[in-house]
């Protein structure tokens, strides 16, 4: 019983040193146990765009670390009879951080997916594929068909939401030749972007993660990736 007593928070110091502890464990769990949980919920505010591949790390971490350390803050603190007024204001202090956080990231995200709209690529792989053919391209800066493909990319617009889950469901079921355009751009705002666009069963989709896939409007997209298959297949013969 006296080592245990030993043991007991008495000082500030203790205090501190409990509240970082607690921080560490906090922080360990919410990597080691629920990673990919935080993940996808992250995903839901993301922009159009982007997708799970491309997502800035560590704000949801810490939005989820944030708002853990303030519910047991509040637990501590009304344990040992705090004032009303304290416990309510470790809860608006955690809720305020967690906000920030969470408006870090979608600040973060937008900046990074802008960079499409603004911003040439730097290159495209894009792979051609159907039952017959199966060729590779890639593309440098500088090359007018990549500038293309990436202006009709960007200006694509969503199908409607009551048709998103039909053409899920057509893609998932039809399972043929996927041809895809894969954007990279040189890191900027401490992060990269590679955005992929995914043809199939004549549809434009983009798999954002964890099976949420958006589909788009074709503007011409699909009609500019068969004239360069047709470009390749016809240097090939």
């Amino acid at each position: 019983m006296k080592k245990l007593a030993e043991w007991r928070i008495k000082t500030k110091k203790d205090w501190i040193l409990a509240f970082l502890f607690t921080a560490l464990m906090v922080y360990v769990v919410a990597v080691r146990f629920f990673h990919w949980k935080i993940l996808n919920f992250m995903q839901k505010f993301m922009p159009d765009k982007m997708s799970t591949m491309n997502l800035p790390e560590g704000y949801g971490t810490v939005l989820f670390c944030v708002l853990g350390m303030a519910v047991i803050t509040m637990a501590v603190l009304a344990l040992e009879h705090q004032k009303k007024k304290y416990i309510a204001a470790a809860g608006l202090a955690g809720f305020l951080i967690a906000d920030c956080a969470l408006g870090g990231f979608v600040l973060h995200c937008r900046l990074i997916v802008q960079r499409g709209y603004e911003e040439p690529a730097a290159s495209a792989w894009i792979a051609l594929r159907d039952e017959n053919e199966n060729e590779n391209v890639n593309l440098a800066s500088g090359d007018e068909t990549l500038a293309r493909l990436q202006m009709l990319a960007f200006s694509l617009e969503r199908q409607p939401a009551e048709r998103q889950a039909e053409l899920k469901k057509l893609v998932r079921e039809g399972k043929q030749a996927r041809s895809f355009v894969w954007f990279s751009f040189p890191e900027k705002y401490f992060h990269g972007y590679d955005p992929i666009f995914n043809i199939e069963e004549g549809l434009i989709y983009m798999d954002r993660g964890d099976q949420n896939m958006v589909f788009y409007k074709d503007n011409g997209f699909i009609e500019c990736v068969e004239e360069l298959k047709n470009t390749v297949i016809e240097k090939n013969d």
